[in-house]
């Protein structure tokens, strides 16, 4: 099935076939009652968009070569690990499907998830599909597949994302929280019609996509302004003076 140009907007849940229909959680629903749930949701999304270029130490101390390692493979590799160490959490990515409950087996030569049936349920195509319609409405872009000319430069690249890992794990600088300041943004803008309550019930889609609005027709309205002080309009990409963003 095709899932390009995905028009979420206002939707709850996305029917990819009968077997798997995916949540589009509110704010409410990722929030949840505690900074641990939220957490959670964000390490479902991550166990689906992650490539392994996001993972180059990780991999590499584990002697796995991320160069060889397809989006697939990892997230084969990183459902193994979680379902070994934490799978009691009900994830709300699907309604209709419990992920944890999944079995991975080997069916003609290739590695699929399973249910207690028997029935495929995620292969790779659909872990493909799954995982584009997932960063659509989370907003967020994958980290496209590294390539290095020699094994100097890979050597490089891995010996700096170690150090970046570990700087980054070492930080004592207070990380804020993703929605929050979303939610601060919008709240506080005239355009925005919602309250601190009502904004709960905003899908994550939405919510994202509204920022991105807003942002956008800051940017545009900068731009036409700039005419007043001489900015040539025409040198200007027309895309980049376009108000919309989908």
């Amino acid at each position: 099935m095709s899932i390009e140009n995905l028009s979420l907007i206002s939707r709850k849940t996305y029917k990819y076939n009968d077997n798997i229909i995916i949540n589009i959680p509110t704010l409410r629903q990722v929030r949840g009652e505690n900074d641990s749930e939220e957490s959670m949701f964000w390490s479902d999304i991550n166990l689906f968009v992650q490539t392994p270029s996001d993972m180059i130490s990780e991999l590499d101390s584990m002697g796995i070569d991320f160069e060889q390692v397809s989006d697939y493979e990892l997230f084969i590799l990183l459902f193994f690990m979680r379902k070994k160490t934490d799978n009691t959490h009900d994830s709300i990515l699907f309604k209709n499907l419990s992920l944890w409950d999944l079995e991975i087996t080997d069916i003609e030569g290739k590695t699929v998830f399973v249910d207690g049936s028997g029935t495929t349920i995620i292969d790779e195509t659909v872990y493909n599909d799954i995982a584009q319609i997932i960063s659509t409405f989370t907003g967020h872009k994958r980290t496209p597949k590294k390539k290095f000319g020699n094994a100097f430069a890979k050597k490089k690249r891995i010996e700096q994302d170690y150090r970046q890992k570990e700087k980054a794990r070492n930080s004592k600088k207070k990380q804020s929280n993703f929605l929050d300041s979303i939610i601060l943004r919008l709240v506080c803008n005239a355009n925005f019609p919602y309250n601190f309550e009502t904004i709960q019930d905003v899908t994550i889609y939405d919510l994202i996509y509204s920022l991105k609005q807003i942002d956008k027709d800051i940017e545009v309205t900068d731009l036409m302004q700039s005419r007043l002080v001489g900015n040539d309009l025409t040198k200007i990409p027309r895309e980049q003076l376009s108000r919309f963003i989908l």
